[in-house]
């Protein structure tokens, strides 16, 4: 008579990899999802804006969990193309709706932090004017991943999962550049040829279309995207596209003259050295691969615009290397402590400007950039301290199924610097790559 197998107690229901599967379907609908986003944003050929929603709900009830959290994660440099925020609930529903057997097992304590965030929001609607909509809107990047988090699959296709990111960073900065060249005459090298021009800003027509990314920015994504490829790397699941996409990457981030980019990219490369120099062999192939990628960007960069290597070394030979960012560091400081309230309570993730500069005779004219002063002045110590805790939270869920390397850890550490020099909770492209750092740290091949 034969015996049920029985599941060894604290394991999962993971859903297999199959290793074999083909991913042609899902890569043909999501040339169609670029296309749809390249006609509306680029050639300006209207459209109602519902036709991507339909389009990301039709790709959703054909993809598997693996190929609905790339779509999420995809809309990572598309944010400002299209309402991405609708798009994520909509991923949501579908989601739930193919795990139907799933949600009886979800994990409410994972749930948690979110809920206590959202809470501590709510408090803030007594005071001055409050919108649910914008307050919703405010949490849903946090909401799909607190959702995912919370369900009892924990096993994700990163090599795949990674490899979408990269490519829709690329083809997105790639469209930025083909906005730019009508203007030049298809010049490549006239973009430049002022020596000063940062990719990414001073253009008023690329930055209404597809990205509304400022050069720091476009640098970061190129960065989180360089860092998966590099983990696929690491784990023997890159081949030559990969290669090419780490070039290309780099070529672009190199482009907006972004010293955060610049040294961000150098902490990656370290990291990722360490973390390959458990097998010498390995490390050495890797550190060749990589090299050859980087030596590659700028062999390309010296032969077209060779200025623009340049203008990155002086930008370190700035008088004020912060751009600007340690006088609204002060400016923000002083309006903390002026007022016990400031620093205990905060803003509100709404009508947060409106909100520290009345009264104030030096008005700031941006939010902070530093996201750990920036959660200060929107939720107070409290805030700062919640935040907090959904992130451990975060790793904490993750270590429960996957021992943690230092290969897993490599985004979140660039996420955090680069946080150092930006915003976290007013930024819907930094609440949605938590999803994405989720993902990594799960990963059980880094």
């Amino acid at each position: 008579m034969m015996t049920a197998i029985k599941r060894p107690i604290g394991k999962e229901p993971n859903i297999a990899i199959d290793k074999t599967k083909s991913r042609l379907l899902f890569w043909v609908m999501m040339v169609g999802f670029m296309g749809l986003i390249y006609v509306r944003n680029i050639m300006k050929i209207e459209y109602p804006i519902v036709v991507l929603l339909l389009y990301v709900g039709a790709m959703a009830l054909l993809c598997d969990h693996d190929e609905i959290v790339a779509l999420a994660v995809s809309f990572v440099p598309f944010s400002a193309a299209f309402q991405y925020r609708y798009a994520l609930l909509v991923l949501i529903v579908i989601y739930a709706i193919k795990h139907l057997g799933d949600l009886k097992k979800i994990n409410i304590t994972a749930l948690v932090p979110l809920l206590l965030m959202m809470v501590w929001e709510l408090l803030h609607g007594i005071v001055g004017e409050f919108s649910f909509i914008s307050f919703f809107q405010g949490f849903t990047e946090l909401i799909f991943c607190s959702f995912l988090i919370s369900m009892p699959n924990k096993k994700f296709d990163f090599p795949f999962i990674s490899r979408v990111l990269a490519i829709c960073v690329a083809f997105a900065c790639t469209v930025l550049l083909l906005k730019l060249l009508p203007d030049v005459g298809y010049s490549f090298v006239k973009i430049f040829e002022g020596g000063d021009y940062r990719f990414g800003i001073n253009d008023e027509n690329a930055e209404s279309y597809v990205m509304n990314y400022n050069s720091n920015s476009l640098g970061f994504m190129c960065n989180m995207s360089i860092s998966g490829l590099l983990i696929r790397m690491k784990s023997r699941k890159a081949n030559v596209l990969d290669i090419a996409l780490i070039a290309v990457l780099v070529f672009y981030g190199t482009l907006t003259l972004s010293r955060s980019f610049v040294l961000c990219f150098a902490l990656i490369a370290v990291l990722f050295m360490l973390a390959s120099s458990v097998n010498v062999g390995r490390l050495l192939k890797n550190v060749v691969l990589m090299t050859f990628a980087v030596a590659l960007m700028l062999f390309i960069l010296q032969l077209t615009v060779p200025y623009v290597l340049e203008n990155i070394v002086s930008r370190f030979m700035e008088d004020d290397v912060t751009g600007g960012r340690a006088g609204l560091m002060v400016w923000y400081n002083d309006y903390l402590f002026s007022d016990p309230e400031h620093f205990v309570f905060g803003t509100g993730l709404q009508h947060i400007l409106s909100k520290v500069n009345h009264g104030a005779q030096i008005q700031a004219d941006g939010v902070p950039h530093n996201a750990v002063q920036e959660l200060l002045v929107v939720w107070g110590l409290p805030g700062l301290l919640l935040f907090g805790f959904f992130v451990f939270n975060l790793i904490l869920n993750a270590r429960k199924h996957n021992k943690i390397k230092l290969a897993n850890l490599i985004p979140i550490i660039v996420w955090f610097v680069m946080g150092m020099s930006g915003q976290w909770i007013t930024s819907g492209k930094d609440m949605l790559l938590q999803t994405w750092l989720y993902i990594t740290l799960i990963n059980k091949d880094a």
